[in-house]
């Protein structure tokens, strides 16, 4: 994470008003309208994780299953 804020992301990217997190996010979410079955995916490993044992309920299989 360390080394994605110091030498990936571009500087300024956690500015005050976040604005090229608020594009990233825009970007992600029309990209996640093109591929239905990541989408899916997603919610599905969010919803594992929302449950009380979180990571242990999903297998890591499923990752790269998409």
């Amino acid at each position: 994470m360390i080394f994605l804020i110091d030498h990936v992301l571009p500087q300024g990217y956690f500015a005050n008003n976040l604005r090229a997190l608020s594009v990233d996010m825009a970007v992600f979410r029309d990209l996640l309208k093109i591929f239905p079955k990541l989408s899916r995916h997603l919610d599905y490993l969010q919803h594992a994780l929302d449950q009380p044992s979180g990571m242990t309920q999903i297998n890591t299989n499923l990752l790269y299953n998409l």
